[in-house]
């Protein structure tokens, strides 16, 4: 399953270069591949967990020379890191063939927005991996793990969509699937502080889903159980989750959401009739004020 999901990652990511708006490493070939691998990178996670397990179990089959850790922190952080360069391998090939295609195939410049490609796919791949090792730890049993992730998968897809569902909002951030700007935007797309702002926040989830994961690991059966909250690990997940707590709090101002409040502040301009509420910008006042002055000055001198 690992070798059939890495194959498909890698060579199906190379071959979305031929799809219109995906030849060049930008925004579009970035998206679609953080999508892809916030679907189907938790399998890594899953088979290194799995694989760990094995080692804190001294169970065979396991690689030669493998190290066992006694802390429960290193093993964790060990199974996610492992998951997460098999992750890395498999996105080498698509940005290679994006930006080969690019130059051979097209007049775009590779590297005008190549900065997308890291901020979008590797912190998707890396949370994809956590959560892939917290649920092949949690059963053994795979089909068990695979609904796990799903209902983990659900939870984020139900925060992208109530803002959007409930609010004004047209845009949209998900932890595992990256960053949607809207039904239109421009192609000529920079990096904006709001999607640097949430993808700290999705650093800050990984490192507390491995914390979590660490806190839970039972070193003798290779299985989350009850807490074994230790002080360090346990004062960094309160600090890791407190960090998400502040950019949470402060989402509006930092642009990670936006709401029918914050929006009607932000335009500033109000009118209200029997049946309607029309929120525009404050600048439209101004301009419709100064109108009939201009007419009454033009009519007076004719």
């Amino acid at each position: 399953m690992v070798a059939l999901t890495f194959l498909g990652l890698a060579l199906g990511g190379a071959a979305l270069v031929r799809l219109p708006l995906l030849g060049q490493p930008g925004y579009e070939l970035s998206g679609v591949l953080a999508v892809l691998h916030g679907l189907f990178g938790w399998v890594f996670g899953l088979a290194a967990a799995r694989q760990e397990r094995r080692l804190i179990t001294s169970k065979d089959p396991r690689p030669r020379h493998a190290v066992r850790f006694d802390s429960p922190l290193k093993s964790v952080l060990a199974a996610v890191c492992a998951a997460w360069l098999l992750s890395l391998a498999a996105l080498v090939l698509p940005l290679v063939a994006a930006v080969v295609y690019a130059l051979t195939s097209t007049a775009c410049d590779p590297g005008f927005a190549v900065g997308f490609f890291p901020f979008l796919t590797l912190p998707s791949g890396l949370l994809a991996c956590a959560l892939g090792a917290f649920c092949g730890f949690t059963t053994e049993r795979l089909w068990l793990s695979a609904l796990l992730y799903l209902a983990l998968l659900a939870a984020t897809l139900a925060q992208t969509l109530y803002p959007i569902v409930l609010g004004p909002q047209v845009f949209a951030f998900n932890h595992l699937g990256g960053w949607l700007p809207g039904p239109l935007y421009d192609e000529a797309l920079t990096l904006p502080s709001a999607l640097l702002w949430f993808r700290l926040e999705t650093l800050l989830l990984t490192f507390a889903v491995a914390l979590l994961t660490a806190n839970l690991l039972d070193m003798v059966s290779g299985r989350l159980k009850r807490p074994h909250f230790r002080l360090g690990s346990g004062v960094l997940l309160g600090v890791a989750l407190f960090a998400v707590f502040l950019i949470e709090e402060r989402g509006t101002e930092l642009g990670l959401r936006m709401t029918d409040a914050a929006l009607a502040e932000k335009l500033g301009g109000r009118r209200e009739s029997e049946h309607f509420v029309l929120v525009h910008p404050g600048a439209w006042r101004k301009r419709r004020s100064s109108a009939p002055c201009a007419i009454s000055s033009s009519a007076t001198s004719r």
